[in-house]
């Protein structure tokens, strides 16, 4: 176990990595291999209890870059807290979060997600919707009736286009 300084130096270097403008994904991938496990840990334990500020998008959409199995939990908690933040790119990556990890209530969360005003989530928990209509007629109506009810709205042009190709193939 390194010592407590370490790890906070370490943490510290790690959400500057995750909040770094242009980083591409094979540099984010290559660096990330060279934080401990305990770092990525205790930098999703300590995003996990802070609520206020909400994490910005930009990390949420890299934190399953440092999932761990330890800190699994406190990253769908994570993503959970920030489904209600103000930011919508926080929203959006939060239920791409959510997918990633396989969380077993992501059904429930984009469907709620649905009364989002913002093309971003919208589009993020249809994507999710669409991928499990298949399986489930009731998904499938549940996102006709949204595309019905909303197939005009030009502020919903991106969710409304992912599921007009969708639904009429």
């Amino acid at each position: 176990m390194s010592d407590p300084q370490t790890i906070g130096e370490e943490v510290s270097r790690l959400l500057e990595l995750l909040n770094a403008q242009g980083l591409r994904p094979y540099q984010l991938e290559s660096e990330v291999q060279a934080f401990s496990e305990e770092s990525k840990n205790a930098l999703v334990a300590q995003l996990a209890r802070s609520v206020n500020p909400p994490s910005p998008g930009k990390v949420l959409a890299r934190l399953p870059s440092i999932l761990t199995d330890e800190n699994r939990s406190d990253m769908a908690n994570v993503f959970i807290t920030n489904l209600r933040s103000p930011n919508p790119e926080a929203r959006k990556f939060s239920l791409f979060g959510l997918s990633a990890l396989e969380h077993p209530n992501v059904v429930e969360f984009a469907l709620a997600s649905l009364r989002d005003d913002n093309d971003q989530v919208l589009t993020a928990a249809c994507g999710i919707l669409l991928l499990k209509s298949g399986q489930d007629p009731r998904i499938r109506a549940i996102l006709q009736d949204l595309y019905s009810a909303n197939a005009d709205n030009e502020n919903l042009y991106m969710s409304m286009s992912l599921l007009k190709t969708h639904l009429e193939s």
